[in-house]
C-alpha cells in the first residue's frame, strides 16, 4: 500500500486507514469512536468545503441561466 498519494495539484496526501477487518468485535466500536473523535474536525472541515462548493456552483448556475 502506498504511504501517500499525489493529488492533481502536486501536493501529497498521506494514505490512512483504520483497518477494522481483523479487530475483535468487542472493541471495534470503541476503535471507530476514537478515530471519529480524533478526525472529526478534519471531516467537518471537508464537509464544509463541499457545502461551500455546492453553494458556489448553485449561485454560478443561477447567475448564468
Amino acid at each position: 500500500m502506498a504511504g501517500s498519494f499525489v493529488l492533481n495539484t502536486g501536493a501529497r496526501m498521506p494514505s490512512v486507514g483504520l483497518g477494522t477487518w481483523q479487530i475483535d468485535p468487542d472493541v471495534v466500536g470503541d476503535a471507530i469512536y476514537a478515530a471519529v473523535k480524533v478526525f472529526s474536525c478534519r471531516f467537518n472541515s471537508f464537509l464544509m468545503v463541499l457545502w461551500l462548493l455546492d453553494i458556489k456552483c448553485s449561485l454560478h448556475q443561477a447567475r448564468f441561466s
